[in-house]
């Protein structure tokens, strides 16, 4: 990490990266949601993007 990214962490608050966190979860969720069409769930076809996504082990974990 340089210099620069140093001082950029250190004037963050923990608030800040909760939002930047938040934002992702809320970007992953839209990219699903508006992949999937209600055509997809009644043929048992979902995107390949979307699959891929339950391929993961963890992904069936409740933490």
């Amino acid at each position: 990490m340089s210099a620069r990214g140093l001082c950029e962490a250190a004037t963050q608050t923990p608030l800040e990266h909760l939002q930047e966190v938040w934002i992702a979860v809320r970007a992953s969720l839209r990219a699903v949601l508006e992949s999937v069409t209600l055509e997809d769930l009644v043929r048992g076809e979902l995107p390949e993007a979307v699959r891929e996504l339950t391929r993961y082990p963890e992904a069936w974990v409740g933490h």
